[in-house]
């Protein structure tokens, strides 16, 4: 069953996304969800999901992203987070088997 939420962290956050325009913020957060839901996210994709033609535009959000070996993007802190999620979750169901 897939996850439907990750932890989020406001004051990580708003720290992280400071030097970042409200508009910018929107397309940071809009991609986080995005990852979450479908994974690691093609240049296409992003462009699709932001109404953009390229990647340029918005190239301060694109900071908090990673290429992966395939040459697609995702956060490394969301995918830290998720893990993490995912093995407590998994802790959980063992000791309720308990």
């Amino acid at each position: 069953m897939k996850d439907p939420a990750f932890l989020f962290y406001p004051s990580d956050f708003i720290i992280g996304v400071s030097e970042l325009t409200m508009e910018e913020r929107g397309q940071y957060i809009t991609l986080l969800c995005m990852q979450h839901q479908k994974g690691h996210l093609s240049e296409k994709t992003c462009r699709i999901l932001l109404g953009i033609e390229s990647l340029d535009e918005i190239k301060d959000v694109f900071k908090k992203f990673v290429k992966d070996e395939d040459g697609n993007y995702y956060n490394r802190r969301l995918e830290i987070e998720m893990d993490k999620r995912a093995k407590s979750a998994e802790a959980s169901r063992e000791n309720g088997k308990k």
